[in-house]
């Protein structure tokens, strides 16, 4: 059985833990019955963070090239 953990304090989080946090949410949220009208389409949800997570390895790989 999988063990759920509460998140207590978002911005100590590292920002590549966030990332997995978020496909998190949004998987949860696409796997759901309880929300089965989203006011932004879970598809808009997963692209917003793939371009986030890009853009986040865009930037490590510029830091590093420096």
């Amino acid at each position: 059985m999988k063990r759920t953990i509460g998140l207590l304090d978002f911005v100590t989080l590292s920002v590549n833990d966030k990332i997995v946090l978020y496909k998190n949410i949004a998987i949860q949220l696409a796997d759901t019955l309880l929300f089965p009208n989203l006011e932004v389409p879970i598809e808009t949800i997963n692209a917003v963070v793939a371009d986030f997570e890009a853009a986040i390895l865009a930037a490590m790989v510029m830091s590093d090239s420096i």
